[in-house]
């Protein structure tokens, strides 16, 4: 069964070995890459846990709630979902930032993911619709935007940017 479940003190150790696991690539930023299990569970989990609420978030950053996609007892991915833009979110990122781990890529998660995620923003966003961003050199990203009804608004030298109506 696959679902999405928001970072969550009771799931730390799944949560802390996905994120390390997990790479900054195609546009996604992961802070939590690289960092130390002492760390992550001391400042980084509380991070975690006060991202939905925006307390103690660094420069230019907006609330989101970071939803871990389990496939049955494993992660398999993260989906941020961005409660609200700011100018350079509006033109850049987007509401919802997205990857699937290494190990479990090509396996349909990343758009089973996103439609879950979808779901999820409806509750939050309140916009009429929800901007996505992907990297000109990830074309399957891109198809998993299209097939949740996403159509391309722009371009630039790097990115496509997208739009899926709530």
């Amino acid at each position: 069964m696959l679902y999405l479940k928001a970072a969550n003190q009771a799931d730390a150790e799944a949560e802390f070995d996905a994120l390390t696991h997990l790479p900054s690539e195609h546009g996604f930023t992961n802070v939590y890459a690289g960092m130390s299990r002492e760390i992550f569970m001391t400042t980084g989990l509380a991070q975690l846990l006060n991202n939905p609420t925006g307390i103690n978030l660094p420069n230019g950053y907006v609330p989101e709630t970071d939803f871990f996609l389990w496939s049955d007892d494993h992660i398999v991915g993260l989906f941020k979902v961005r409660h609200y833009l700011t100018p350079a979110l509006r033109h850049g990122a987007g509401h919802i930032g997205y990857a699937i781990l290494p190990a479990f890529r090509g396996r349909g998660y990343a758009n089973q993911g996103l439609a879950l995620a979808i779901q999820e923003a409806r509750q939050i966003i309140h916009e009429d619709e929800i901007y996505l961003s992907v990297h000109r050199n990830n074309p399957a990203s891109l198809a998993v935007q299209l097939k949740n009804g996403a159509v391309i608004t722009g371009e630039n030298g790097e990115e496509y940017f997208t739009r899926i109506k709530l």
